[in-house]
């Protein structure tokens, strides 16, 4: 093709002048590919020559639509694509010039790649240097903690890297020189840092996002425009064209991709886990790993391929945490934390002393629960007005926040959805009124060793709920259903209240910083200590056979409901003579409230059905008329008594043994020194029926129901 057969219309565009471009066969390659992104700022077009025997006879002809004056800015970006300017024969044609390029201001202003790519490189240092210079300040002046320095430094870094990178690919990308984009003030952000985190993506190919706190799940085939829009917030410049919302949606996914797969049905929560020596602490929005000694923020919530959850109430000073975890004296930080707790556990008035030692110890073992091997039900009990509930709300929870989670009333399986698969502490107050005691019973016994609690849905796969738990658990009385259960009461530790002076406790709440503080401690001090402490429960393991054969009543279960408090108590006072406390046996031996139970849960012919004794004095304290049900209940062996201002359940030992024990184990056991050993019991009171008296046994009634008055 010679040049005098070049056509001055090519694909309807009029070009206002051509190029004779003699080029080998990468040269064309890169030819191509640059015609393909610079068409339509040139309005470029080409054809091409005639090759024999391998040597082209006609060179290719590429026609462009720029005014004379641009041919310096062309040819300087052809020589980018490596076609040598000199081997470039310019041909003008008659033809009207185009307007000038959209992005290129003058041919003067176009200066080597390399040159501009440096020179905007400078003005990112200089802002990255300046960033980080006013970090080390904010550090040095004690403003910021060295963990939150740590996290800053990172962040700059990474942001600055991520604008070098644009630079040099929309530079090399678009033939550009990198200053261009720069100094015209084109957006970066659809490579900056994102306003939220991509963690990996789940076996149902959707993407997980961190975003705000919570864990966000978007399906591939859903990353459309209004959904990045929802997610990126107001800025515009991700959605300036159909290119810019591809680009970030790529993003997304090859991020997802590289992140890899994550297991976010089994999501980590709130509270303090162990694995190995790695220790999880989640607090709030943020969560940390302790090993080795040191304390590490994690940037991204996934450990051991799972997703953590960070969207629960902050529990814990982290400073404080981290000030407490650089302490060299272990055993001194565990001491004063169990000092400053003990001093308030101490204000309830304890069945025995020691008690209050064993409830701190507990207290300070409860928000590391899932590291234990074996987990005790701690129930207390006592009559009304001695103080459990106000141990609950104003030591448990007032320590822990958040992370102590009471359910009261609550049924098994929303017991298993509210702590499951977290590090709550879980508080059940009033639990002889619980209706579903029998079920949540059951539920807590898979959380002694650990279990899983499966619950069918819809999908094909059931909601699995991790059971570690330590349960806190209180009431008047213990219920029959716990204590005819040789399984469930072998696993509790009871810690009995005596009725509180003058109904008051001389307590001081910590307050919600002072209490951050002190969970701080706490964790610290039984992350650090741990290794002792739990050396010490295998050396009272070790002794199990020993203990049992000197003690009566002690079985290997009790040694492990108490091993792990008994080897905190040997630390604190450096010594080994904490194994069993010498109360734990009466737990074994003491059947008053076991007795009292089976007789308010028994069963007696009533008004054209079964109704248990609990139901039937129940109505006779509110209609007390019914004289008809009163004469019942004494044929049964009970009656409603006053004296002294104050109401007694009377029992008639030996009649109420016969007609309501039966069909118990109590049916042979004289039962009047079990039940005159309940608080505030008499025994020998004189009770008048029909004109006749007799000897019974008379218990106050909040024995029976905390709604019952003094």
């Amino acid at each position: 093709m010679s040049i005098a057969e070049v056509p001055r219309e090519v694909n309807n565009k009029t070009a206002a002048a051509y190029l004779i471009v003699p080029i080998g066969e990468t040269a064309r390659n890169q030819l191509r590919r640059f015609i393909e992104i610079e068409k339509e700022n040139y309005s470029l077009s080409w054809r091409g020559g005639t090759k024999t025997k391998g040597k082209w006879t006609n060179p290719h002809a590429l026609y462009y639509s720029v005014p004379g004056e641009k041919k310096a800015a062309l040819s300087l970006a052809l020589e980018k694509v490596g076609i040598p300017v000199d081997e470039i024969e310019f041909r003008e044609t008659s033809a009207a010039p185009a307007s000038a390029p959209k992005h290129i201001k003058d041919a003067g202003r176009i200066q080597a790649l390399g040159d501009s790519y440096a020179a905007a490189i400078k003005v990112i240092e200089k802002k990255e240097a300046d960033e980080l210079d006013n970090a080390q300040r904010l550090f040095d002046e004690e403003t910021i903690t060295a963990m939150d320095y740590a996290q800053r430094m990172a962040e700059i870094k990474s942001r600055y890297a991520s604008e070098k990178n644009y630079l040099a690919d929309h530079a090399n990308r678009n033939y550009r020189t990198a200053d261009d984009v720069y100094d015209n003030g084109e957006s970066l952000n659809t490579n900056q840092p994102l306003p939220f985190h991509i963690l990996g993506h789940n076996k149902q190919r959707q993407i997980l996002i961190r975003y705000n706190g919570c864990v966000v799940k978007i399906p591939v085939g859903q990353l459309r425009k209004d959904e990045l829009r929802l997610l990126v917030g107001g800025d515009t410049s991700y959605f300036q064209d159909k290119d810019q919302s591809e680009i970030l949606k790529n993003r997304i996914i090859d991020e997802a991709r590289k992140n890899g797969f994550i297991d976010d049905e089994n999501a980590i929560k709130t509270g303090v886990w162990k694995n190995g020596k790695l220790w999880v602490i989640i607090s709030g929005d943020r969560s940390a790993t302790f090993e080795a000694g040191e304390l590490k923020n994690l940037d991204d919530p996934i450990i051991n391929g799972r997703i953590i959850e960070t969207h629960g109430g902050e529990w814990l000073d982290w400073e404080e945490l981290n000030r407490c975890l650089k302490c060299d004296d272990a055993l001194g930080l565990l001491k004063d934390a169990f000092l400053k707790i003990r001093s308030k556990a101490a204000t309830w008035s304890w069945f025995d002393p020691s008690m209050a030692d064993y409830a701190t110890a507990f207290i300070m073992l409860s928000p590391v629960q899932q590291a234990m091997v074996w987990r005790p039900w701690l129930w207390l009990s006592g009559a009304k007005s001695s103080g459990k509930t106000t141990f609950f709300e104003d030591l448990l929870n007032d320590i822990f926040g958040s992370l102590a989670e009471r359910l009261d009333k609550s049924t098994a399986h929303a017991t298993a959805q509210t702590v499951g698969t977290s590090g709550r502490i879980p508080i059940f107050d009033e639990f002889e009124k619980n209706k579903h005691l029998g079920d949540v019973l059951e539920l807590l016994k898979l959380c002694n060793k650990g279990g899983i609690k499966s619950s069918g849905t819809s999908a094909e796969k059931p909601y699995r709920f991790e059971l570690h738990h330590m349960p806190w658990l209180g009431s008047i009385y213990q219920p029959v259903r716990a204590l005819g259960d040789a399984a469930q009461k072998s696993r509790m530790i009871k810690l009995d209240m005596k009725k509180l002076k003058d109904n008051v406790s001389p307590f001081e709440k910590f307050g919600q910083d002072e209490s951050r503080k002190i969970a701080a401690q706490i964790i610290a001090a039984m992350m650090l200590a741990w290794d002792s402490i739990d050396s010490g429960r295998k050396e009272i393991k070790a002794k199990q056979e020993a203990i049992i054969k000197g003690r009566e009543g002690i079985t290997i279960r009790t040694i492990e409901n108490y091993m792990y408090a008994s080897a905190i108590l040997n630390l604190i006072h450096q010594c080994e003579k904490h194994t069993v406390p010498e109360w734990a046996a009466l737990e074994t031996e003491d059947d008053s409230d076991m007795v009292l139970s089976t007789i308010l849960n028994s069963k007696t012919y009533w008004d054209g059905g079964d109704k248990s004794i609990s139901e039937l004095l129940e109505l006779v304290r509110t209609n007390p008329n019914r004289s008809e049900l009163e004469k019942h209940l004494w044929n049964c062996g009970l009656a409603i008594t006053s004296t002294e201002n104050k109401k007694y359940l009377a029992v008639r030992c030996d009649v109420a043994t016969r007609y309501l024990l039966k069909d118990t184990d109590y049916k042979d056991l004289d039962i009047r020194g079990p039940l005159a050993r309940l608080d505030g019991a008499i025994d020998g009171h004189l009770v008048k029926r029909s004109g006749k008296g007799e000897r019974c046994v008379v218990i106050p009634l909040f024995h029976i129901d905390s709604s019952y008055s003094d």
